[in-house]
């Protein structure tokens, strides 16, 4: 299926950077964009990217000490 979008000059000129950034083509990274909303729509959590995951474990990680004197 093709899909046709039409964005603003702003979002597509951010979307063109991360792409040349990641070293993909917009399509691609539109492409996966798409998927990793789908994939955590079907398993209903917001956090469904394993990057994602792993980078909110290791901040948590780092900043435990930080976290715990703020919870007190």
């Amino acid at each position: 299926m093709t899909i046709l979008l039409q964005l603003e000059a702003p979002g597509l000129e951010a979307l063109q950077k991360e792409a040349a950034d990641l070293g993909v083509t917009v399509e691609q990274l539109a492409h996966d964009i798409i998927r990793q909303h789908l994939r955590a729509r079907a398993t209903g959590s917001a956090v469904a990217d394993t990057a994602f995951r792993r980078a909110t474990a290791d901040s948590v990680r780092e900043n435990e000490e930080l976290l715990r004197r703020l919870a007190r």
